[in-house]
């Protein structure tokens, strides 16, 4: 994650409090407030991210969409969700299938998990990434690379 994105109005304080509760990341993240919300995912469009909204509406599961591209990740209000407006802003909507009674997460719940989504993805590609093997530059290139681990 680069940063995170509040609304001036109508989002909760970043107070002291919500900083501890952190446990330090607050403070590794990029943090901006804009005034509207959707100005601010319509400018990112334009600066080629993708904007992925999680809503119990989305039209599909989280973890059969690909999120190693640049994209943003849109969280709703507890109850309310997504307003119509943002919902209508995002290219994707996503949800988080669910069973039982509970038709949805709390908002940090379910960014939680839609995020370490994304990084399990994004460790994934990087690992084939260094996998695969790169234009031949002679035999020292296309020795086996060692294994690192246990009995190395």
């Amino acid at each position: 994650m680069d940063g995170v994105l509040l609304t001036e109005r109508r989002s909760a304080p970043l107070s002291p409090v919500a900083v501890k509760a952190s446990a330090g990341a607050a403070e590794h993240l990029r943090i901006a407030r804009v005034v509207n919300l959707v100005r601010a995912l319509e400018d990112l469009k334009r600066r080629n991210l993708w904007i992925i909204g999680l809503d119990e509406r989305g039209t599909s599961d989280y973890d059969q969409f690909d999120l190693t591209g640049d994209c943003v990740l849109v969280l709703g209000r507890e109850g309310a969700g997504l307003h119509d407006l943002v919902r209508r802003t995002c290219d994707y909507l996503l949800r988080i299938p669910m069973s039982g009674g509970v038709s949805s997460l709390n908002v940090s719940a379910a960014g939680a998990v839609v995020l370490f989504e994304a990084f399990r993805q994004r460790r994934l590609a990087a690992r084939r990434a260094e996998e695969t093997p790169g234009p031949s530059l002679g035999s020292a290139a296309s020795k086996p690379r060692k294994q690192k681990g246990l009995g190395s």
